[in-house]
């Protein structure tokens, strides 16, 4: 009796020894398949903000070079004064640049860059859209801005600095239309939806008229 007992002691020490690595094996497993699960998360999470960096990157690169070209080109129309053919809005700037045919067709091209679809939730976009412009043309055509810079926008507001008439000291401006010159800098402030949290970007851009 006393063997016999001894016996199933030992066999209900083991049972219960394996019973207690075999929890601690769940565990561990559980553990790791959701270290695993998180990590993969902020791998993905990391990849996404960093396709939407490179995404604002070039669509930065290629704001600066139309607007580093920009002409003063003048609406020839009779008016009392040369107005050159750049309007600047809160939500879009439309402008005359000068393309070497890399990127869209060559020659004198009118853009226009604009916000669309901004909001809280973050649907909206930059966008923009270009066309050449015809010799002799009176005016900025109007831009089917259709081609995206940015996804994600929760807001992009543009703002001009520079002198809008003669002799005025140069300040910034939320509009920037009917003058006789360019503004020197245009600023660009836009804020982007990344895993809902909310990313601001201060740009600003320069454009040479000499």
């Amino acid at each position: 009796m006393t063997r016999g007992s001894q016996s199933g002691g030992r066999t209900g020490g083991f049972v219960l020894l394996e019973v207690l690595v075999g929890l601690i094996l769940l565990s561990l497993t559980l553990g790791l398949f959701a270290l695993t699960l998180s990590f993969a998360s902020r791998v993905a999470e990391a990849g996404r903000l960093r396709d939407r960096g490179a995404e604002i990157a070039v669509g930065t690169a290629a704001m600066s070079g139309w607007l580093a070209g920009a002409l003063p080109l003048v609406q020839p129309r009779a008016t009392e004064r040369p107005l050159v053919m750049f309007e600047g809005l809160a939500d879009r700037v439309s402008f005359v640049t000068l393309s070497n045919g890399d990127a869209q067709a060559g020659g004198i091209l009118a853009i226009t860059i604009a916000s669309e679809n901004t909001g809280t939730r973050g649907n909206g976009a930059l966008v923009f859209g270009s066309s050449l412009l015809s010799i002799g043309a009176a005016a900025l055509p109007v831009q089917n801005a259709g081609e995206v810079l940015a996804r994600g926008v929760a807001s992009a507001t543009f703002s001009y600095f520079g002198s809008l008439e003669e002799g005025a000291p140069g300040r910034w401006h939320d509009e920037w239309r009917n003058s006789e010159r360019l503004p020197s800098l245009v600023s660009l402030h836009i804020s982007v939806i990344v895993e809902r949290k909310l990313e601001d970007f201060e740009l600003s851009f320069r454009i040479f008229t000499e």
